[in-house]
């Protein structure tokens, strides 16, 4: 059966290399379709003769197709799907197909992605399009408390947050709880230090920690890494980032694919819209006459971002708030 022919709501700014080629030029790639869920479904892309390049353009060759309401993906490419369609009875993994003059065709759909409006995922925007300024620390703070009550009025299930704070402990087996709990430890204190071997040993002890498609630990690291790059930094604040990000690439390949693509994708500071959203409102510069608008704003955005899957919402903005607070001070703390 097929889907349909969609043309592409919206496409990652991250992924016009991978569509248009060197130089601009237009490319072709084979797919395979790599898992199917409900309102989503991941593809394996490859150029040929551009293996070398396809890391540096799609962290493991892994682009994601969504339904709209699943919002914007580093690696992503959202259509206007059907409320009732559900892809798992349409798209069989293994599936070939192919992209080609800005078309994308498998067995089951045909996207047109040429015209498609493009979402850029770049944290680090953030903080070069002037988010902060003088003054700005006392209210990203408050702000950052605020998607903190929110976290903890909605007290997700299975999270690592609601876990290390002794709500579902049930929900971690064995000694998860011990492994997040330090690990978290590890890398909140080799940040306060800038001492990457610390902070090292504690993404190991993050990294697959948990159960599903993205374990809770993948999803806190992932959150952690955008609560850095969204904030600005000094000299050896962001050399300590590059090797964190470095640390979480090298300790990715022990978690399942799709984790490892984005986890990979936020130690380039590429975060869903979900998690981007709320970290660009909470470091966004208010006036006074604006700060309840914006506070609402800010819960609204963690309650989109805390339903996200069954834990990973909670998780990564359980993360974000602790990246955030890494570095109390916006400027160099050293």
């Amino acid at each position: 059966m097929s889907v349909g022919v969609f043309v592409c709501q919206s496409v990652s700014a991250k992924l016009d290399a991978l569509w248009a080629g060197r130089n601009g030029r237009s490319t072709s790639a084979s797919v395979q379709v790599h898992s199917v869920f409900r309102r989503a479904c991941n593809l394996h892309v490859r150029q040929e003769q551009e293996d070398c390049l396809m890391e540096e353009l799609v962290p493991d060759g892994l682009v994601t197709i969504a339904a709209s309401e699943v919002g914007n993906l580093p690696n992503g490419i959202t259509i206007p799907l059907a409320p009732e369609s559900d892809l798992r009875n349409e798209v069989d993994v293994g599936q070939r197909g192919a992209f080609e003059e800005g078309v994308l065709r498998t067995p089951s759909m045909t996207i047109v992605l040429n015209g498609a409006a493009r979402w850029d995922p770049d944290l680090a925007a953030l903080r070069r399009e002037g988010h902060h300024s003088d003054g700005a620390e006392e209210g990203w703070r408050d702000r950052r408390a605020l998607v903190r009550r929110t976290l903890e009025a909605e007290s997700v299930p299975g999270s690592l947050h609601s876990a290390t704070r002794g709500g579902a402990r049930e929900a971690l087996l064995g000694d998860l709880q011990e492994k997040a709990e330090e690990g978290i430890r590890q890398i909140l204190e080799g940040c306060a230090r800038l001492d990457g071997d610390r902070a090292a040993r504690g993404v190991d002890a993050l990294i697959g920690l948990g159960f599903g498609l993205t374990p809770s630990g993948d999803d806190l690291l992932v959150g952690f890494l955008a609560g850095l790059w969204c904030r600005p930094v000094s000299g050896r604040q962001g050399a300590f980032l590059r090797g964190f990000s470095d640390a979480v690439v090298a300790a990715s390949r022990r978690t399942t694919d799709v984790s490892r693509a984005y986890l990979k994708w936020a130690a380039r500071g590429c975060v869903a819209q979900r998690l981007y959203d709320l970290a660009a409102a909470i470091v966004k510069p208010c006036s006074p006459s604006k700060v309840v608008q914006l506070e609402r704003q800010v819960v609204q955005l963690a309650r989109q971002a805390l339903a996200v899957g069954g834990t990973s919402g909670a998780d990564g903005v359980y993360g974000l708030l602790l990246g955030l607070s890494a570095w109390e001070s916006i400027g160099d703390t050293t």
